[in-house]
Formats: structure tokens, sequence, C-alpha cells
């Protein structure tokens, strides 16, 4: 059974619609296209190469039939459930090209829009990692839930709940001394979480990957402008198939944010 604690506080409003997250919702058409232009064009081969029933997988991105659910089953023995609406981008992006750029290496990890747990399932790999994952839909977390117990992945610690300006700092207030690797794809969400959280907290955080929304009145400049001053190097890459990401890391100066 996964160890679960009490969940912070949360204070995010903006939440993605539940509908989107169930396994009876439908397929729409740009979700559709969505699917079609991924496994054709941009991630064919990867699939080939890394999922088994990758013919099946195939057929149930390209169809629009009402299975409420497909089970991905990878060569490297991992499985992974997702409903019907999780467009296959999501899976692609984190299992098969890497987009948050995870290494493998760190020891303490939290994905923050953890989802069905794609993202947890890839930085669970490594015996000793330990994988803070927070979701606050309920129809994602029932998936995310089943993943890492289908894949008894024991060290990823489950949350159903929304991040905010408490969240990592309840991560360090539970015995971690710091966050290796924090990846971030809340739809909002991340200005609460980084630009009210405390800088002595923020200071324990290594690397960063981001996917960053706009937000009014907040903005992606004044985001990683803050980054910035807080000692990250960052840099940033928007394709078009993968939004607008962030990558930060920790440099050698100190924080210009004060205590």
């Amino acid at each position: 059974m996964h160890r679960r604690q009490k969940p912070p506080a949360s204070s995010w409003k903006y939440a993605r619609p539940t509908s989107a997250n169930t396994s009876t919702a439908s397929l729409g058409r740009r979700d559709y296209l969505s699917n079609f232009i991924w496994i054709l064009f941009l991630a064919f081969r990867p699939l080939v190469r890394e999922i088994e029933n990758w013919p099946i997988v195939l057929r149930y991105y390209l169809s629009r039939s009402n299975v409420p659910a497909v089970t991905i089953r990878f060569r490297n023995h991992e499985v992974l459930q997702a409903p019907r609406g999780y467009i296959f981008e999501a899976i692609a992006g984190t299992l098969l090209l890497n987009a948050y750029r995870f290494d493998g290496s760190p020891t303490v990890v939290v994905d923050i829009g953890a989802s069905v747990g794609d993202f947890a399932l890839l930085a669970s790999r490594k015996s000793g990692t330990r994988v803070y994952a927070f979701e606050k839909d309920s129809g994602y977390y029932s998936y995310l839930r089943e993943n890492m117990e289908l894949n008894r992945r024991h060290s990823v610690r489950v949350f159903q709940t929304a991040a905010d300006r408490q969240t990592l700092g309840s991560i360090i207030e539970a015995g971690e001394e710091k966050i290796d690797f924090l990846k971030v794809d809340c739809e909002g969400c991340e200005y609460d979480l980084f630009l009210h959280c405390p800088a002595t907290v923020l200071a324990k955080v290594r690397v960063i990957a981001l996917e960053i929304h706009e937000r009014p009145p907040y903005s992606k400049v004044s985001l990683i402008a803050y980054l910035r001053a807080a000692g990250f190097q960052v840099s940033e890459s928007d394709a078009f198939w993968r939004g607008h990401f962030v990558y930060a890391f920790r440099e050698p100066r100190v924080s210009s944010i004060k205590e």
C-alpha cells in the first residue's frame, strides 16, 4: 500500500474541468487531430520502439470509439492506464520524448499536476527515489493511484490536492532536506506555487521543469524573472507541440530575493 499523508491546504482556483479528466469523457475533434499528428508524425518511431502493444494503442488513439480507457504496456514492463479524454500528446511528451528533460538521477522528486501518473512513473524508475505526486482532479487522481499500484511504485506518495504556496514547504517540513527535481504542469497554479513560496524553501529546490501558462494578472515574463532572481539559470523552449516550457537549475550565485 502507498503511504498517504495528510495533504497540505490548497488555494488553487484554476482547476481543469472534471469532464475532461474522466473515463467517460468524449473525444473532441481537436483531441482527435492531436492524437493523429502525434502518432503518425511526431512519435511514431518511439511508439513502436518503446511500447509493446503499440498496434492496440495506435488503433485506440486513431479511432473515435467509446472504449473508456486504454492500457499501455511498455517494453520495460511498465503499465500505464489512461482514460479516453487523456490525449496521446501527454503520454508521448513525457514517456517517449522526455519533454521534462528528466535524467533519472534525482533522489527527491515533486510532481505538481501529476495527472494519470505518467511522469511519476518515469521519475520513480530508480530505486531509492522518493516522489511526491499532487493531482487535484478526482478522475485523474484515481488513475494516478491505480498506475502506481500496478507498477508497485511504493516510493511514490500521492496527494489528491492542488498545489499552492505551502506545498513545497510541507515537503521540507516532512523531513526532506532538498527537492532535487520539481516538475510543474498545473494550468496556472505555478504563480502561487513560486511567487509566494518562502525564499528559504525555494532555495532548497535544485532543478525545475515547468510548463508555464499565462494567468492574468501574472505573466510568464514576471515568473521567469523571479526564478532568475532566486538564483536559477533559466532556459525556455516554445516548440509548437510542447507548449511553453521553462527549465531552471541552480547556478553558483546568491539569490537576490530577500528572505
